[in-house]
């Protein structure tokens, strides 16, 4: 086996531009009676990339977005992990006080959301957590410092969509090259921290049934491949035992 691992390691962020190489002319995405080219939505997602350079959106800062499903999510989504940035995706069946915890648990820092989907108002819910004039320590969420609002009218302390898109015009595309060449596939979480395995535990525990929670978590480099390209499961599990159990005892694989 090669030295290595057996694919070459990407982020997820730099996928629509790979789309775009391979496909560039062809139809990606149709959405009430628009369509889009590969080569249209890698360019759309570099320009909201920008913008988000331009607010000040830094790597690691967590950007939490609110919104239903149109082309704008996609945009947002691979701009954000693009730069570096951490997403945080809010579903939009959730209301104030669920949107208040993760907001402030995830520490974001910066909420896209649309304004309306139908007759629901989700800037008002926002209002509610960030009034206009309410200074940091009175609001529901401190740490956020950034309102970007889909919408068709512009509303104070907030940044229309427009002019997020129009600020991407003052950073070059190289500094978005450079950003996103800086980003490390390898990296699990946050720049400079590891994902441990008492950290996936702890993470498990209150989420899923007890029964359900691993005994034991190994993180693994590659896979043993057969020479078709599919996982040899059976003996990733006996290396896995091999791994966990003491010296001496022999590794059994069950059903």
């Amino acid at each position: 086996m090669p030295d290595g691992p057996w694919f070459e390691p990407i982020t997820l962020g730099a996928l629509p531009g790979r789309a775009a190489a391979r496909w560039g002319a062809r139809e990606a995405v149709c959405f009430r009676g628009r369509r889009w080219t590969f080569a249209e939505v890698a360019a759309g997602v570099d320009r909201v990339a920008r913008g988000l350079m331009a607010l000040g959106v830094r790597p690691g800062d967590k950007v939490a977005l609110w919104m239903s499903n149109r082309p704008e999510w996609m945009q947002i989504a691979f701009a954000v992990l693009k730069i570096g940035a951490v997403l945080v995706p809010i579903n939009t069946r959730l209301r104030t006080d669920d949107v208040a915890y993760i907001l402030a648990q995830s520490d974001s820092s910066t909420l896209i959301l649309a304004e309306r989907s139908g007759p629901i108002d989700y800037l008002a819910m926002v209002r509610e957590l960030v009034p206009v004039d309410a200074a940091g320590g009175t609001r529901r969420v401190p740490e956020l410092q950034r309102l970007v609002v889909l919408g068709e009218e512009q509303h104070p302390a907030t940044v229309p969509w427009t002019e997020l898109l129009e600020g991407a015009a003052s950073v070059e595309q190289s500094a978005l090259a450079a950003r996103a060449g800086a980003v490390d596939p390898d990296e699990r979480c946050e720049p400079g921290h590891r994902i441990t395995a008492s950290d996936v535990l702890a993470f498990c525990r209150g989420r899923i049934a007890s029964f359900k929670i691993p005994r034991h978590v190994l993180f693994v480099e590659d896979f043993p491949m057969t020479s078709s390209g599919k996982i040899q499961k059976v003996k990733l599990r006996e290396e896995a035992l091999r791994t966990l159990l003491p010296e001496g005892v022999e590794a059994t694989v069950g059903s």
